[in-house]
């Protein structure tokens, strides 16, 4: 009976060594699984900040372009209505005076 004790009390030891063993290794474990998670936070972090400046860069660069073309086509515009309106006013002119020509001859008579 004393050698059935004495088996299971060094089973338990050995037993109880083993789980340490595990233990430390799940502890290493666990000690390396956060590292990495560390290690990819940091680059998903530095990662995010290069695609928010690239992002800032392209938005800029497109509001430069829309306000570049709006200024030109706005520009263009002026230059035609200012045209049109110019065609316009010389059409009035020469209808007026076919209007006082009109009014002279009738006058006359």
């Amino acid at each position: 009976m004393v050698d059935k004790i004495n088996d299971i009390n060094q089973l338990l030891n050995s037993t109880a060594t083993t789980l340490e063993d595990a233990a430390e290794k799940a502890g290493d474990g666990l000690t390396s699984v956060n590292s990495h998670f560390d290690s990819l936070t940091k680059s998903l972090s530095k990662h995010v900040s290069e695609l928010e400046e690239q992002i800032s860069d392209l938005l800029s660069d497109y509001s430069e372009r829309v306000q570049s073309q709006t200024s030109d086509r706005m520009n263009v515009w002026n230059e035609q209505t200012n045209s049109y309106i110019g065609a316009m006013t010389d059409a009035v002119r020469v209808i007026n005076d076919v209007v006082d020509e009109i009014d002279s001859k009738v006058g006359r008579r």
